[in-house]
């Protein structure tokens, strides 16, 4: 039951790995949960916070010229990305749960469905879609472990589960991380 969960995380972070830029969001699609509510402390020690949007286009296009399909068919499905997370300490726990609190209230109040759950004490791992005229146009995960950190990610576009786990089994790492290096050299993206 979690080969599905680690596949589904293992294609969020080869999404989140293609860039970090702030860029505006698609509020106006149904896919998109807005993230900026969530305070991040600045005494965190490790946050990401990123908004992923017009630069995949960029990324897309190199990956045609690079002749790695599978890249290029995963990003075409997602139109944008949203993830902040960050690091907990005694000190930032209550405000990480009643994020997640509001998150799982939003979620039910505009109809996604709960894809995946997994609750081990106090920790809490949840994925849902959305969808729109039969379509799903959204991801949500959310990860609270209250001893480490909080991990908000969506991700917004004409998304194929089925597919995205595929693709995502189907990515060789060194491959990708060769295709990442060559990407940052050519069109000077930073992909760190």
């Amino acid at each position: 039951m979690r080969t599905p969960l680690i596949k589904l995380f293992i294609l969020t972070l080869v999404l989140l790995s293609l860039g970090q830029t702030a860029l505006a969001a698609k509020t106006d699609q149904p896919g998109y949960v807005d993230l900026e509510f969530i305070d991040i402390p600045n005494d965190a020690d490790q946050i990401q916070d990123i908004d992923l949007g017009p630069v995949l286009k960029d990324v897309i296009s190199k990956a045609k010229e690079n002749d790695d399909p599978e890249i290029a068919e995963l990003l075409t499905m997602v139109h944008h990305l949203r993830m902040r997370a960050y690091s907990l300490d005694k000190y930032s726990v209550k405000g990480a749960e009643e994020a997640v609190e509001v998150i799982a209230k939003r979620l039910k109040k505009d109809d996604w469905d709960n894809l995946m759950k997994f609750k081990d004490d106090d920790e809490l791992t949840t994925i849902s879609t959305k969808y729109h005229n039969d379509n799903m146009v959204g991801l949500m995960v959310v990860v609270f472990s209250p001893d480490e950190e909080v991990m908000f990610i969506n991700i917004v576009g004409d998304l194929d589960l089925g597919k995205l786990m595929s693709l995502a089994g189907e990515l060789d790492t060194d491959e990708l991380e060769e295709y990442l290096e060559q990407v940052e050299s050519s069109s000077g993206i930073d992909l760190d």
